[in-house]
């Protein structure tokens, strides 16, 4: 790179420093003004990492699959990709989701057990994210239209790590197959499951849509429901 290119990119380094939105517009700038620079893909990895921030699905796909395209194994590249993909939705997308979801599950699954005295939380984090991957991958299912292995691939993520989330997309599976009272069970242990990480307001939209589905099996009565 010339001179005059690395300090363009020192000055887009400190304008971009303010915020994830400030990072991202002036290395898109830069990238549209050096095409062909060198700092092309730590460039694209910053702009994944500021897109992921952002939450703008769009750019995480835009620029992340770049990064994939020469880190294959950037596990939070993968995760966030895939999510975002099956967010934008449409079976092009989903597809592409389903490749990545599965590669980030590979390399969880191909992981050696962890020791030391830190191994319990650990194993944790990893059973965190392989039932985050398995449900990015049911989803993606329901959108290619295979509503039994979307749900048998949320009932694999339940029963790794039972969750208020894992319950939750389980439970929308089931209803998805019309297997109601299933459906129903599965929720109230949503709503019950301990789990640290369950908000109140998860709490309160797992109760309210548990009491609904049993009201209409119960003609409009909560009788029983506790």
């Amino acid at each position: 790179p010339t001179e005059a290119e690395q300090e363009e990119l020192m000055h887009a380094v400190q304008e971009g420093s303010n915020s994830t939105q400030d990072m991202v517009r002036v290395f898109e700038a830069f990238l549209q003004k050096h095409p062909d620079t060198n700092y092309r893909p730590d460039i694209e990895l910053n702009l994944t990492r500021a897109s992921i921030e952002n939450r703008d699905d769009a750019r995480v796909v835009l620029y992340g699959e770049k990064v994939l395209q020469h880190s294959p194994d950037d596990v939070v590249t993968l995760d966030k990709v895939s999510q975002s993909l099956v967010v934008l939705g449409g079976k092009e997308n989903a597809e592409k989701a389903l490749k990545y979801a599965r590669a980030f599950e590979d390399i969880i699954d191909g992981m050696a057990p962890p020791e030391g005295k830190d191994a319990p939380q650990i194993q944790e984090e990893r059973d965190r994210a392989a039932a985050r991957t398995l449900m990015t991958q049911a989803r993606a299912r329901a959108i290619l239209g295979d509503k039994e292995e979307s749900q048998r691939l949320n009932e694999r993520a339940f029963s790794l790590l039972p969750s208020e989330e894992t319950a939750r997309a389980s439970a929308e599976s089931l209803l998805d197959l019309g297997r109601n009272a299933e459906a129903i069970a599965r929720l109230a242990e949503a709503f019950a499951v301990p789990d640290a990480r369950a908000s109140s307001s998860d709490r309160l939209t797992d109760r309210l849509r548990l009491g609904e589905l049993w009201s209409k099996a119960h003609n409009g009565s909560e009788a029983g429901l506790g």
